[in-house]
């Protein structure tokens, strides 16, 4: 636990989160702040590195992620619900599947199970900033899911839009005229997406 604690983004928050750990192991909380300081010394150039080109994750990603480690409900319902593309958009999708994945299998789903049967450091860290999290857990995991596919819709939307244009700025520039149907085709799918966003509303 210790690796992950110190890579938390505040000293309060280390902190905080090693005397929770001291408590849950009854030890004193001097011992788990001094294991804590040499392991974050090891660590510091971890601590401010991000994955490269990875974002912060969303509300909605993050809240369903603390919602599927609470809930055994929520996690049946989203394992029911949850489509092929549903997570394409997100940060969170390694996380998610992995919860599934136990979820499916029989096994016990809460912090200590998942982050061990993570693959990805990235997704380690990410879990860990999202499971110390204090805030209450209010919500649905469906309304998550629904916020998902909506930026997933919106996103590949502005994909072909673009596409659209650099194809039409290609056709300009060269010397022979390029035949359209491909242009029909990106105009075709961004209605098809447009129609797709409008029913998530």
């Amino acid at each position: 636990m210790l690796p992950h604690i110190a890579k938390l983004g505040t000293p309060i928050a280390r902190s905080e989160w090693a005397g929770r750990l001291a408590d849950a192991l009854h030890i004193e909380d001097d011992l788990v702040l001094q294991e804590l300081q040499a392991v974050a010394k090891t660590t510091q150039t971890q601590i401010r590195q991000r994955t490269r080109g990875a974002r912060a994750p969303r509300w909605n990603e993050t809240l369903m992620v603390r919602l599927l480690l609470d809930s055994e409900e929520q996690r049946l319902k989203l394992a029911e619900t949850l489509g092929s593309e549903d997570l394409e958009e997100t940060e969170v999708a390694g996380i998610v599947r992995t919860i599934i994945r136990l979820t499916g299998e029989g096994r016990p789903v809460d912090y200590a199970s998942v982050l061990e049967a993570l693959e990805a450091d990235s997704d380690r860290e990410l879990l860990t900033s999202i499971a110390f999290r204090d805030e209450p857990i209010e919500g649905d995991v469906e309304d998550c899911l629904w916020a998902c596919r909506q930026e997933r819709s919106k996103h590949k939307h502005k994909a072909a839009v673009r596409q659209i244009g650099e194809l039409e700025k290609t056709k300009a520039t060269d010397e022979t005229e390029r035949p359209s149907d491909e242009v029909d085709r990106m105009l075709t799918r961004v209605q098809e997406l447009a129609r797709q966003r409008d029913t998530l509303h």
